[in-house]
């Protein structure tokens, strides 16, 4: 049978799936997209707020994220490249690891959610598609997007991996605003009588994407067994421990430090994503050097990485701060702060 789907509703979904492919939505891509930019904009101006690149991706995730659906919802934030676990640079590699992860899943829910073909995958993003541009043609505006607190986001770890129970970060700035060194501390449990020595970890660095920009190597606990790159320059490492972990043997601590060779000045965020409900206690503290004092910090809990760099009225009581003269900040999350897959962390103003 013959739908009849509105112009603008049609030019939406056209737009979209061409936003898909490749290397997903970049802030260039969108606004290479007038009809779907202006849309975006238009939302964000009639609640009179400011429109910067940055709000313009958000909205648009934001209107993913209000899809009820998790297997529309999802496929469509993996596709656009908005979920920031799957950055590959074509669209094939991210719905590949994405299907691989659900397959791989301890969550039944999850697991319920892999497809058997890729094809399967485009069609529930073309479904998501269909939902997002009827929500621009017709001004829907998202509340509050309760399935961030009703559907299961990955509550245990994988059994025979280690289960991160507290992290903490270090970092070091320049006189110039440079990220110079990041010491993490993680504080581990074995999940089951196999839990592997090794973990995983990744790393970049905000402001720059060029090969050579990190390396990373071992303070105590552990050694670095191997290591590679992305050509955006993001670190991603494989560390194993000195002790095989049993359950009984209860928390084992090691730590590693990030090297940074760059002159450009980070971006002004400090970031982690806990992955499980095994983490009780995120940690971050931030050493700064005259005369590159940030103005003015505070932190944040979100869904998405770019809503926490938005800087909160003063009224919400989340500005830090500013100790040792404006020269040291830190932030403590712990226990029922804490939620898997949400972004926790610290941003600030660079001076002028």
């Amino acid at each position: 049978m013959y739908v009849n789907i509105p112009r603008a509703q049609g030019e939406y979904e056209h737009a979209l799936r061409e936003l898909r492919r490749g290397i997903g939505c970049t802030s260039d891509r969108l606004s290479e997209s007038i009809l779907l930019e202006r849309s975006i904009r238009e939302r964000i101006e009639a609640r009179g707020e400011e429109v910067t690149a940055d709000r313009l991706i958000m909205e648009l995730t934001h209107l993913i994220d209000s899809i009820e659906d998790p297997k529309f919802r999802e496929s469509l934030l993996v596709a656009l490249r908005l979920d920031l676990r799957y950055q590959q640079r074509t669209l094939m590699e991210r719905r590949k690891d994405y299907n691989r992860d659900l397959r791989n899943s301890p969550d039944s829910e999850m697991r319920r959610l892999h497809v058997d073909s890729l094809r399967t995958m485009e069609r529930r993003e073309n479904k998501a598609i269909e939902q997002v541009s009827r929500y621009l043609d017709n001004g829907h505006q998202v509340s509050d997007r309760a399935h961030l607190h009703d559907f299961p986001l990955r509550p245990i770890a994988p059994q025979g991996e280690l289960a991160v129970e507290a992290i903490s970060y270090s970092c070091a700035f320049s006189d110039t605003g440079v990220l110079r060194t990041q010491d993490v501390t993680r504080w581990v449990r074995a999940t089951s009588p196999q839990t592997s020595p090794d973990l995983t970890v990744t790393h970049r660095y905000f402001n720059e994407n060029k090969t050579g920009l990190l390396d990373i190597e071992s303070l105590y606990g552990c050694r670095v067994v191997e290591r590679s790159e992305t050509v955006s320059g993001d670190l991603l490492a494989r560390i194993s421990i000195h002790k095989d972990l049993a359950p009984t043997d209860g928390v084992y601590s090691f730590g590693s430090r990030i090297n940074v060779n760059s002159d450009a000045t980070c971006r002004p965020v400090i970031v982690w994503r806990p992955r499980t409900s095994f983490t009780k206690r995120i940690e971050f503290h931030l050493r700064f050097r005259e005369p590159h004092l940030p103005v003015r910090a505070w932190w944040f809990v979100s869904s998405q990485e770019v809503e926490g760099e938005l800087e909160p009225p003063i009224s919400e009581g989340r500005h830090l701060e500013h100790l040792d003269e404006g020269r040291y900040l830190y932030r403590i999350f712990e226990n029922e702060d804490i939620t898997p897959d949400l972004r926790y962390g610290i941003s600030w103003v660079w001076p002028g």
